[in-house]
């Protein structure tokens, strides 16, 4: 010290504007398990920020905002929190964000590329514009399979439930639930259900120009 007149250098977290963006952003239902809600008591306290993970990752947020270095020493992400413009950044979208639900978009189809059998296809997001990749989830039911066909993009398989045979670059797999398959441009493949059990998979890969999702 130097008789009180030196000032001490602190960088200052503002928690409450933090706090207060994350939960407009969150919206009014999903905020209400980080207030104090009671319905029982007829409690409704809008005020007290809760939920210790919540607020420390908003805490540590803000503390690299201020020493950027710390970001190194950082054992898990501190990406929370949003910007204080995110209402108008969503009201400028070009293309809203979406829930959908599959029971509204099952499709009876044949198995694709020539494959045997029955299949029911999910092309979730298909009517999404300037979307970059496909996901779709497709059920082979029994004695359905993916016929086998040259790959020019990458492509992921991830079979939720069932069991099938996988051919890959001329070799067999047996897979099941939680096999993840990727095939690279220049390979071959193809999937056949077997068992009693519908073979169920997620599918994803990167959509090209103006195609049919």
């Amino acid at each position: 010290q130097d008789g009180g007149t030196s000032q001490e250098q602190v960088g200052l977290i503002d928690l409450n504007a933090s706090s207060s963006d994350w939960i407009r952003a969150l919206g009014e239902q999903a905020a209400k398990p980080y207030f104090l809600f009671v319905p029982e008591q007829g409690k409704a306290d809008g005020t007290h920020f809760s939920r210790a993970t919540a607020i420390a990752c908003l805490v540590v947020q803000g503390w690299v905002q201020l020493q950027p270095e710390l970001k190194t020493q950082l054992r898990r992400d501190a990406d929370c929190g949003v910007a204080p413009d995110a209402a108008a950044q969503r009201i400028a979208q070009a293309h809203p964000s979406l829930v959908l639900h599959e029971r509204d978009l099952a499709r009876e189809q044949p198995g694709p590329h020539g494959g045997a059998g029955p299949t029911t296809a999910y092309p979730f997001f298909a009517d999404a514009p300037d979307l970059a990749f496909v996901l779709r989830k497709r059920v082979l039911h029994k004695g359905a399979g993916i016929g086998l066909h040259l790959h020019d993009k990458d492509e992921i398989y991830y079979i939720v439930s069932g069991r099938g045979l996988y051919a890959l670059d001329g070799k067999q797999y047996d897979v099941s639930a939680g096999d993840a398959l990727l095939t690279r441009p220049g390979s071959t493949h193809a999937l056949q259900q077997t068992g009693e059990e519908p073979l169920v998979l997620l599918l994803a890969y990167t959509a090209a120009p103006g195609e049919v999702k």
